[in-house]
């Protein structure tokens, strides 16, 4: 269900960032743990970890424009 939430909050919102996409991370991340849900919370951590290392808005942009021309 989390990574459903995940998925609908981004399609919701279609302002792009890293500080959007960390946020989502970030309140994944709360919700794994409040359900002590240890293997969700190690993936989130990891994610969190890689846009904090390699997510620029360029990057993003790049993304959805190879995403919208498929």
């Amino acid at each position: 269900m989390t990574i459903f939430l995940l998925s609908t909050t981004v399609q919701a919102t279609e302002i792009t960032g890293c500080s959007v996409k960390k946020q989502e991370i970030k309140t994944q991340i709360s919700y794994a743990k409040e359900y002590n849900n240890t293997y969700q919370l190690k993936g989130l951590q990891k994610a969190l970890a890689e846009v904090d290392d390699n997510c620029t808005d360029e990057s993003l942009k790049a993304e959805q424009l190879k995403k919208s021309s498929e």
